[in-house]
């Protein structure tokens, strides 16, 4: 199987050629090992679960494999990176539930590392929705419309798009345009649906 032609080796995983399936595993097996070395050199108390950690982030490559789609407009490698790390995060969270209700000795490093009412799995992910593969797909492809918008605005409308992207205030945008204030938001929310249109379409 070749190597640097994904597309046929991700098909050929999804119609259960084991051939396809250790090749892509033997591929990204150094990635999905280094996600997880990087969240024990940070988080030391999870060392012990090394190898769940590495089991659950082996799911997540199952899980990209048969949800990846050329269409996302990103990368086989950046969508199973955004898996993987959702799902071990997961573990995380539940590992690190377990060790505050323990007496080992792991547990004051745990301890010293989040508060009362937080988990690592807390500090680590913060309320992101990048982290989710479905909306950073939707974003990347709302982004290529944006810029595709862009293009098709004339001098003027581009000039109103920078002036307004800059956070100028209404009479600075409107002296910058040689125009009333007016003038200027009736520019503005004209170039704003345009733009919105070509995101939607």
């Amino acid at each position: 199987m070749e190597k640097d032609n994904p597309d046929e080796l991700l098909y050929m995983c999804r119609m259960k050629d084991m051939h396809a399936q250790h090749s892509i595993f033997a591929q990204y097996e150094g990635l999905l090992s280094s996600l997880v070395n990087q969240v024990v050199q940070v988080f030391p108390p999870v060392r012990n679960y090394k190898e769940d950690l590495l089991q659950e982030a082996r799911i997540g490559l199952l899980v990209a494999i048969h949800c990846y789609r050329n269409e996302c407009e990103a990368s086989f490698k950046t969508f199973l990176c955004l898996i993987a790390k959702r799902r071990i995060w997961n573990v995380l969270r539940k590992l690190t539930i377990q060790l505050r209700c323990t007496s080992s000795l792991d547990t004051i490093e745990l301890d010293a590392m989040v508060n009362e009412d937080e988990t690592f799995y807390d500090i680590v992910e913060q309320p992101n929705p990048m982290f989710n593969p479905e909306y950073y797909c939707q974003y990347v492809q709302a982004l290529t419309k944006f810029q595709q918008g862009i293009q098709t605005l004339n001098f003027k409308e581009v000039e109103v798009m920078r002036s307004w992207y800059n956070g100028d205030c209404y009479e600075k945008a409107a002296q910058k345009q040689e125009c009333s204030v007016k003038a200027y938001d009736g520019r503005l929310q004209r170039v704003r649906a345009k733009i919105k249109e070509c995101i939607y379409l």
